[in-house]
């Protein structure tokens, strides 16, 4: 959205008008006719005017409006709010077919400070009446599988999905409880399947283009398998895989069929007739390495939005150019490849008056949308967003055809939501509206990825860095600013003539990026995950000058200690004082929001002493510091010294702080 200029002086010509009679009264209390007939309300209308020129000149000439004016002209703005993202499962009422719901229908809400938080799905929801009941795995060398539902519905331990073997055959398996039946009879349904993999487990390789990519088909070294017999199972259509064949987080839809059966699985701690399909790997190059959380059915992902349909744009269209209508619920949230929908009531082809959309376009001059190419001498029927992205802009009949006049024509459905707001700790979502055959929501990790919409002051401070990497990446600052501004980043640290492969040989083109991801909650050391790491390296590749080399790491987390003895004025002062210090301290060593100037602890950042010892004297209350001492992983350093992290790739985070307090009188 674009920065809003400061008026030094925004009297308008009424006001300087009115301000002038008001004086009239107190120094000419002879002067009684202030009508507009009078002259010398003429001459006071004239200095008016001219002095109304003077001001509008005087507020293009500061420094901060020239800026915000320049930046504003080449499009640099403040960044808009972004929705948080996440991960429920829905439960389907027993029994119920196979149904799906358009992301709109399915309206979420959170606990908020004022209002709830609303969210909605962010794709189309395939549902079936099912639960998963049982997970069994079968290494194909036990001669029994395990029962793993326990774990599974806990989530807390990850598991070998295939078990720790390389024999061909290894499968997951899957128990769904489903009364009487699982689909229709003669028809099949789409099965949404939720996998979280304990990612951190494995070793997590830096994401590059310069790497050669490996082609993974969509199902990879896994198929799906259903139970259609007591000792026969049916190959399953696979339609989505985002895992790769359970080695990343992800959804996976499996088309399942009329043809599967209830039987008994050999393992099954409950021995309960279920509906069965199975994951079955064929991978035999090495010892499997895959590590699951837990797998859930029926998930959907949500962001944290609200759906606006069919809202009409009043007073509708009054056959004038340049009309632009302004929305109920501003901001409209334009992140995604969803753009709003906009309709106009107009005369189709035939003469009748219907709703008729009009494509979205970022510049109306541009004469060309996704889906339309304007003819020559003829305008463009489109519309565009206002920067600030609170009003629907049409066209002037040249660059933008302009709507026919008429009552309420005007029609617009947009999303709108996006901040930090939407970062919501687990099992805080629920329904907020009833929908059929649903009976509830789990939610079993917080929502992540929201962001508030940029300060003025930070974005004018960011501002010359995205006018210099617009285009391309040359300098190791140019990486940073465009991993924030366009991958989704918390925060993004670049290290010049560095490859991970060879960290102690400074190498001329290659640039490492260490790479944050958003906080999940009250987590202290965000990792990212594979996926996010290759997400961050496609995103930055177009900006990638041909000479240069980007890896995209995670970095090395270091845990730090402080075990500190205060002394206070007052025994009733040391709750306070205790809560306060182990805040500033977890607060300092936050890898995001952390370090000397607030910008994240520093890569490979020396922590000293001193600062620490001032930073917990800085807290009221505080009369003196008795001891302090720090530990980096479990080892104490000697007092009274700096601490040196070893590598570049070297990150803070907080552990759990002692603070002791000491109460002891102080004379005055």
């Amino acid at each position: 959205m674009p920065f809003t200029p400061k008026n030094l002086d925004d009297r308008t010509f009424k006001d300087l008008v009115d301000e002038a009679k008001r004086r009239i009264v107190a120094y000419l209390p002879t002067w009684t006719d202030h009508n507009e007939s009078d002259p010398g309300i003429t001459l006071v209308q004239l200095f008016a005017w001219l002095t109304e020129t003077t001001l509008f000149r005087l507020n293009q000439v500061p420094d901060e409006r020239m800026y915000v004016s320049f930046l504003n002209l080449v499009g640099i703005g403040p960044s808009p709010a972004i929705a948080a993202t996440g991960v429920v499962e829905l439960e389907v009422s027993q029994p119920s077919d196979p149904f799906t719901l358009e992301p709109f229908e399915l309206r979420l809400s959170a606990p908020g400070k004022e209002d709830d938080i609303p969210f909605e799905a962010s794709e189309r929801v395939h549902l079936v009446g099912a639960s998963l009941g049982a997970v069994l795995v079968d290494d194909g060398f036990s001669a029994e599988r395990q029962d793993l539902t326990a774990t599974n519905q806990a989530g807390k331990v990850a598991f070998a999905p295939f078990g720790l073997t390389r024999l061909r055959g290894r499968s997951l398996y899957l128990g769904l409880d489903a009364e009487p039946r699982l689909v229709k009879p003669g028809s099949s349904a789409e099965l949404s399947i939720f996998v979280r993999t304990d990612e951190a487990a494995v070793k997590l390789e830096p994401a590059s283009t310069s790497n050669p990519t490996e082609i993974v088909e969509l199902e990879g070294d896994v198929r799906w398998e259903g139970r259609t017999g007591a000792s026969s199972w049916k190959r399953l259509e696979l339609v989505h895989d985002e895992t790769r064949g359970l080695r990343r987080s992800g959804f996976i839809r499996v088309k399942v069929t009329d043809d599967l059966v209830r039987t008994k699985e050999a393992g099954d701690l409950e021995k309960k007739e279920r509906f069965w399909i199975r994951a079955v790997s064929d991978d035999v190059t090495e010892i499997e390495t895959r590590s699951v959380r837990y797998v859930s059915i029926n998930a959907a992902r949500i962001r944290q939005w609200r759906t606006y349909a069919n809202e009409l744009l009043v007073p509708g269209s009054d056959g004038t150019p340049d009309q632009v209508r302004t929305v109920r619920h501003p901001p409209i949230l334009m992140e995604t490849n969803d753009p709003p929908i906009v309709e106009v009531n107009e005369p189709d082809d035939k003469g009748s008056f219907s709703w008729q959309a009009w494509p979205y376009t970022v510049d109306l001059a541009s004469r060309k949308t996704a889906t339309e190419v304007a003819r020559d001498g003829y305008p463009l029927r489109a519309f565009t967003v206002s920067e600030d992205r609170s009003q629907i802009v049409f066209g002037n009949g040249i660059e933008g055809r302009i709507p026919l006049r008429g009552p309420n024509n005007l029609r617009v459905t947009y999303r709108s939501g996006g901040g930090t707001q939407g970062n919501v700790q687990a099992e805080a979502i629920s329904l907020a509206t009833s929908v059929p055959n649903l009976r509830g929501v789990t939610q079993r990790e917080p929502t992540a990825g929201g962001e508030d919409e940029e300060t003025i002051d930070h974005a004018k401070l960011e501002a010359p860095r995205r006018l210099r990497t617009a285009e391309r990446a040359v300098t190791a600052a140019d990486f940073e600013t465009i991993a924030k501004a366009h991958a989704g980043v918390a925060r993004a640290t670049a290290i010049n003539r560095h490859h991970p492969l060879y960290p102690h040989a400074p190498l001329t083109g290659a640039v490492t990026l260490v790479v944050v991801p958003p906080r999940k909650g009250e987590e202290t050391a965000p990792m990212p995950t594979q996926t996010f790491l290759d997400g961050v390296s496609a995103a930055i590749e177009p900006y990638r000058i041909l000479t240069t080399e980007l890896f995209v790491v995670a970095p090395r987390y270091r845990t730090v200690v402080v075990d500190v003895t205060v002394r206070v004025k007052s025994e009733q002062d040391a709750p306070d004082v205790r809560t306060a210090i182990g805040e500033k301290l977890r607060a300092y060593f936050d890898p995001i929001r952390g370090g000397p100037d607030g910008s994240g602890w520093p890569l490979q950042g020396t922590i000293v002493h001193g600062e620490v010892m001032s930073l917990v004297l800085s807290v009221d209350r505080v009369a003196a510091v008795n001891d302090l001492h720090m530990a980096i992983d479990g080892l104490t350093a000697p007092d009274c010294t700096d601490v040196p992290l070893d590598s570049k790739l070297d990150l803070l985070a907080s552990g759990s702080h002692s603070v002791k307090v000491v109460t002891e009188s102080i004379r005055r």
